[in-house]
């Protein structure tokens, strides 16, 4: 098994593995099987959409119909591998993760929206509705951050030691855990006072109107968060 979905209607779990067959579990034990032109690597489903997404390792992505138990293409990227999927909580948004550092970000119609590039590898994705983030981990022991509404990379990251196994966000204290190879855990607080803060610390002038918009986002007020310029002779 390469990747599981956990779901609230039939079916309760959705399962895919190098066999390239994805399995419907149902909650009486029955299954349905579905077989894929390649090995499954991720699985995307939310809790009550009859619908989930899966990617495969020689770069095909199906959208999946769990009704009819049907599917059909949705994305392609020859010869690079689907890593990782997910989708805004309204599954209006599909963020597609590949193995050359693409990050393709399309409508439920399969329409590419904007395609970005990470610094290696993407290895996890995770969206933060509350903060407005859009949070990629990549083999280059990086973290980075862009705003979801404009699809901006924020200028701050998180440089890791070891390479990244996993990440979770917990919803209630914000804080993004960080787990490693090297069996470290990371905590990382991404409410927007704290990204604010690091932009303090990064510039030393106030952002101008354009900037923010394009770093920070039209939904926060401008004038009650401009950072103060840092003081150059402090240390």
């Amino acid at each position: 098994v390469r990747a599981v979905q956990f779901r609230l209607q039939e079916p309760t779990i959705i399962s895919g593995g190098r066999d390239s067959t994805l399995i419907l579990w149902n909650s009486d034990g029955s299954q349905d099987k579905m077989k894929f032109s390649g090995r499954i690597k991720t699985i995307s489903a939310l809790p009550n959409e009859s619908y989930c997404y899966v990617g495969c390792e020689n770069g095909q992505v199906y959208r999946v119909d769990l009704k009819n138990k049907t599917f059909g293409p949705f994305a392609a990227r020859e010869s690079s591998r689907a890593e990782k999927i997910v989708q805004y909580e309204t599954g209006d948004i599909v963020d597609i993760a590949f193995a050359d550092g693409v990050i393709q970000i399309l409508n439920k119609a399969g329409k590419k929206i904007k395609e970005l590039s990470s610094i290696g590898a993407p290895l996890d994705l995770m969206i933060d509705k509350k903060n407005d983030l859009l949070i990629i981990a990549s083999s280059a022991k990086l973290i980075q951050f862009y705003t979801l509404s404009n699809l901006n990379m924020l200028p701050i990251d998180v440089k890791l030691n070891s390479q990244m196994k996993g990440m979770d966000l917990d919803p209630v204290t914000q804080n993004l855990y960080i787990y490693c190879s090297d069996r470290s855990i990371y905590k990382y607080p991404v409410k927007v006072k704290n990204i604010i803060g690091q932009l303090q610390g990064k510039i030393s002038r106030t952002l101008t109107e354009d900037e923010w918009s394009t770093f920070i986002g039209n939904d926060i007020p401008y004038l009650s968060n401009v950072p103060k310029p840092v003081s150059t002779t402090e240390q």
